[in-house]
C-alpha cells in the first residue's frame, strides 16, 4: 500500500521541479530586461565572480631568482 504515498511524492517533486523551472525562466527574463535597461546607460549584468577565475599559486616573477647551475 506504499504506492499512493509514492505517487504523492512523485507529484510533489514534479510540482517542485516545474516551479523551479518557472522561477528560473522569470529570472532569466528579468535579467535580460535589466541588461537592456542598463545597456542604455552603458552598463551590463555579468555573472558574479568576474569573467575569469584566478588561478591558485604565486604570480610569475614573485619567487627567488634561480641560481646558475654548476657545470
Amino acid at each position: 500500500m506504499a504506492e499512493p504515498e509514492e505517487n504523492g511524492l512523485v507529484k510533489s517533486v514534479e510540482s517542485l521541479l516545474s516551479d523551479k523551472q518557472a522561477i528560473a525562466d522569470r529570472e532569466r527574463k528579468l535579467v535580460a530586461d535589466l541588461n537592456a535597461a542598463l545597456g542604455k546607460m552603458g552598463y551590463r549584468v555579468v555573472k558574479a565572480g568576474g569573467a575569469e577565475p584566478k588561478k591558485p599559486g604565486r604570480p610569475p616573477g614573485s619567487g627567488k631568482a634561480q641560481a646558475p647551475k654548476a657545470a
